[in-house]
């Protein structure tokens, strides 16, 4: 036997040798990776630990295999390189476990639950018989704005504010209510001030003895008040309305007067519900000037409208109110023979333009 011929064959016999010791260094491979729990449902900013099993074609587990974690929707969840998923906004995804290129899967389902209720306002007015539209949005916990979710809404007295199931308010009476907005138990609420309507009641302005008011009745549509003629329709005349109180029965002098108008007078009175005309003038101050004279044996709350005559004429005016004075003269020292105003019934409303429903006197 050569040299050569001997030296294979010791090879040969070292190699059988190996291997009938068991000596192949090559792994066993993985057939199969199986993550537990194989779904799960989380809500945002939730963790949920995966546990990944890696087994030979046999089933027999293997251990100490490296494996590469995966997400298929990091927007929706993502993955450590431990397995552990974290829930990031609402949707699905797909989580894979990698040994050697065999993939487990588990899937992920991300739910955000609504958190928060937000208004787009801290506080909120109306005026009476007038709506206002308020937003509520539903936030999930990592302030995501939720859509598609179903809002209650309710109020606190619907004698002043109600409002509707799409979170239209509508204003009452004066006063203050809160609204409510609850989405998946999650609430919020929004004090809303009812205000005054302009040229209603509630917007009258004190006026006390002595004192004259210099003012401007405004015309057209910019903040006037229209006059209501008998059939409830604007005449083309304005109103400006002054309140005052008398607790006893006296006297009064009540004087309207313009250089820019041809003025007009209404004494009301307020009673229940409704109002009760007293008196009215044109042209008793002189000139183009009006002028209220005379006993008031009611007490009460009474209103002073100060009117125009002429369509779409205004301007400066000045309006005083003294109470009481002297018996047989006027608080200018003219004569006077007091006279008792009786009530005569003008159409009662709340809203004091539809009161003065009632015809008004005209000059001749």
């Amino acid at each position: 036997m050569t040299r050569l011929n001997i030296r294979s064959a010791a090879l040969g016999i070292v190699a059988l040798m190996a291997s009938a010791c068991g000596g192949s260094t090559e792994p066993i491979r993985a057939a199969t990776v199986t993550l537990s729990p194989a779904t799960s449902t989380k809500a945002i900013g939730e963790t949920q630990q995966l546990t990944a099993v890696v087994a030979d074609a046999s089933g027999n587990a293997l251990t100490g295999r490296a494996i590469t974690w995966s997400s298929s929707n990091t927007s929706a969840a993502t993955v450590s390189t431990t397995g552990l998923i974290t829930a990031v906004s609402a949707g699905a995804a797909t989580i894979n476990a990698s040994v050697n290129g065999v993939i487990g899967s588990a899937t992920i389902s991300v739910t955000a639950p609504v958190a928060s209720v937000v208004f787009s306002q801290i506080t909120a007015a109306v005026p009476e018989e007038r709506t206002l539209q308020i937003v509520a949005t539903t936030k999930a916990s990592n302030g995501l704005v939720l859509t598609g979710r179903t809002v209650t809404w309710s109020t606190s007295s619907a004698a002043i504010a109600t409002v509707n199931a799409s979170g239209v308010i509508s204003g009452v009476k004066v006063g203050t209510a809160t609204i409510t907005a609850t989405a998946e138990g999650k609430s919020s609420s929004l004090p809303v001030a009812v205000t005054c309507q302009p040229c209603k009641v509630c917007a009258a302005v004190p006026i006390t003895s002595g004192k004259t008011i210099n003012a401007i009745l405004v015309t057209g549509t910019n903040g006037a008040c229209p006059y209501l003629d008998q059939n409830g329709k604007p005449d083309s005349t304005y109103f400006d309305v002054y309140t005052m109180t008398i607790s006893a029965a006296t006297t009064v002098d009540i004087n309207l007067k313009s250089t820019a108008f041809d003025a007009y007078l209404f004494l009301l009175i307020a009673q229940d519900t409704s109002f009760v005309s007293v008196a009215a003038d044109d042209d008793s101050g002189g000139g183009n000037d009006a002028r209220i004279s005379g006993t008031l044996a009611t007490p009460g709350t009474y209103y002073i409208l100060a009117n125009n005559v002429v369509p779409n004429n205004g301007g400066a005016y000045q309006l005083s109110f003294v109470s009481p004075f002297v018996a047989g003269l006027r608080a200018d020292g003219s004569t006077i023979n007091p006279i008792t105003l009786e009530p005569v019934t003008a159409a009662a409303a709340a809203n004091i333009r539809a009161a003065l429903n009632a015809r008004r006197p005209k000059r001749p």
